[in-house]
């Protein structure tokens, strides 16, 4: 595999080092992908599988941001994908422990090196309408999330307000870094139609590197 070093703005992600033991997949089989159109991932029966992904996409994956956040390296990065198979060891099985198996995975078979720096990259807020949160909360041994998406309707299930900014920032007619400054913990069940009616959507700059941001109040455009 090529050796690679790359920045990521994230300063946010804990810099120490564990004593603990690092998780790693017990075995993995990494090949080239052709890219057929299809991008896709899986975690199921003590399996980790991706199907042409590329290496910033995994990375993302890995350390739980969004690609805009990842600079520098080669232009292969972003343009060479990759098919995964890799075993979950029982001890790590937690769906929790997947972003730190694949850290080590990049680890050692890239010989991947980061280092995290704030920069300010243009982006939204996700933040609680003046008339606050209108969504039911998770039972609290719901197991499992879950948000699925068709055309302006969207649907949740036991997702956290963490999870569904991440979500906002892959969706094309945002197009742009959604951070969560809610200030909401827990999964909710929720629907929306249309512009995300119990949120409003503030842009401007964001330290991505702190995930802070100056708060410019409920203001509904971009």
């Amino acid at each position: 595999m090529r050796k690679i070093a790359l920045l990521m703005a994230a300063a946010a992600l804990a810099l120490a080092q564990s004593q603990e033991k690092k998780p790693a997949f017990e075995v993995a089989a990494i090949h080239a992908s052709k890219d057929d159109g299809d991008h896709d991932s899986s975690s199921d029966q003590g399996l980790f599988r991706t199907h042409n992904l590329t290496l910033k996409r995994l990375m993302a994956m890995a350390y739980e941001v969004d690609m805009r956040q990842i600079l520098g390296g080669p232009n292969w990065v972003d343009s060479d994908s990759y098919d995964i198979t890799a075993r979950i060891p029982a001890e790590f099985a937690q769906r929790d422990k997947l972003p730190e198996l694949i850290q080590s995975l990049l680890a050692g078979r890239f010989q991947l090196a980061i280092h995290r720096e704030p920069r300010q990259i243009p982006g939204y807020e996700l933040v609680v309408a003046k008339k606050g949160p209108k969504m039911e909360r998770a039972k609290p041994d719901q197991a499992g999330s879950n948000i699925r998406s068709k055309n302006t309707h969207l649907t949740a299930e036991n997702v956290t307000m963490e999870a569904f900014a991440r979500s906002l920032s892959r969706n094309r007619d945002i197009g742009e870094l959604v951070v969560d400054k809610t200030g909401l913990t827990g999964g909710f069940q929720f629907e929306l139609v249309g512009p995300f009616p119990p949120y409003s959507f503030s842009k401007l700059p964001i330290n991505a590197g702190e995930h802070e941001a100056n708060r410019i109040g409920d203001a509904a455009h971009a």
